[in-house]
Order: structure tokens, then C-alpha cells, then sequence
């Protein structure tokens, strides 16, 4: 399928919105809370790091970062004792436009977004059933880490979450 990566903009948040509700009904949804406005959305990503997958003014699916702190990406130390920022990734696919490309494209842009930030480590968290964005995640270097007990409270139940995360030293995805 031809399409087309660019940055968020406010008319897009609708569809953007939808598509990520798409997702909370299955039960293969990610975890992040989400009906605010825009311009609480938008501030509290990452700047420059909000994207969307799109054909004729259609959203196919969206990308973005999130800092783990108030900062623009949570601040935590390496292996070399060097100072690293840390975000969260999400990637949403609207359902019919699923297994098509979308969601590696914008993993791998959303990947080399946060490497022009100077973000070190993105992690993602997600539900155990979904199996797809887990290999995805895999194939661009995310590893299964030690839980940090997260969970996502989903139609009244709370579920546990598989915490993701890649360091920017895994950068073998540029060939995928």
C-alpha cells in the first residue's frame, strides 16, 4: 500500500483518536490513557515526535513518544555512566489497514526520531495477546524486560503488561 509519514496535526487527532479506541476494544489494546484535548495531548509528548501514516487525508495510523517525567524524556544513566533520556513509544494501525506496512514504517521512524532527540532507550508496554506489535517490536530490537508491574485496567479488569525496550546501540533495524 502507497502512504505517506509526516508530522501530527491538529486535524488529524480525530481519526487519531479513533484509532487508538479501535484498538482499546480488542483485547490486544495498549494501555495509555487518552480522550483529552489536543493541546494537552500534544504537549505532553515529546516535541517533534508525533507522527501519522496517512493517504488521501485518510489516518491510517499514528506514532508517538512519551516522556517517562516531566522533562522531555525521563533522564536515567547507562552502562558507561553517561546521562541517557528514556521515553515510551506507542503505534496504533486503524484495523483495516493492518499487516500492510503501517506499523513498521512508523516504528522505524518513530526509532529514528527519538535517535535525532537524543533519547537512549524507549521502552513499550503491551498486552501479552498481542502477539503482532510484541514480534514487531522484536524485529526492530525491543527486548522482553523484568515487569515493572505495570498494568492497564481494560473493560472494568486490570491486566498485566509486557514491558519492551530498546537502546539506541541496537540499531541492526535500519535494514528491515
Amino acid at each position: 500500500m502507497d502512504f505517506k509519514i509526516r508530522k501530527i496535526k491538529f486535524e488529524d487527532y480525530e481519526q487519531v483518536e479513533k484509532i487508538y479506541f479501535e484498538g482499546e476494544n480488542p483485547e490486544n489494546a495498549d494501555s495509555e490513557a487518552f480522550l483529552m484535548p489536543w493541546d494537552v495531548w500534544i504537549r505532553e509528548r515529546v516535541p517533534g515526535c508525533t507522527i501519522v501514516a496517512f493517504k488521501d487525508n485518510v489516518v491510517l495510523g499514528w506514532a508517538a513518544l512519551t516522556p517517562l517525567s516531566n522533562k522531555n524524556a525521563a533522564v536515567g544513566v547507562n552502562d558507561d555512566d553517561q546521562e541517557v533520556r528514556v521515553a515510551e513509544e506507542g503505534v496504533y494501525v486503524a484495523e483495516k489497514y493492518r499487516r500492510q506496512g503501517i506499523g513498521q514504517a512508523l516504528l522505524k521512524k518513530i526509532i529514528e526520531l527519538s535517535k535525532k532527540n537524543g533519547i537512549w532507550t524507549l521502552k513499550a508496554r503491551i498486552l501479552p495477546t498481542n502477539t503482532t506489535s510484541i514480534a514487531l517490536h522484536k524485529k526492530f530490537g525491543f527486548k522482553e524486560v523484568d515487569s515493572d508491574g505495570s498494568r492497564v485496567k481494560m473493560d472494568e479488569q486490570w491486566k498485566d503488561v509486557i514491558l519492551m525496550e530498546r537502546n539506541a546501540k541496537n540499531d541492526d533495524f535500519q535494514d528491515r
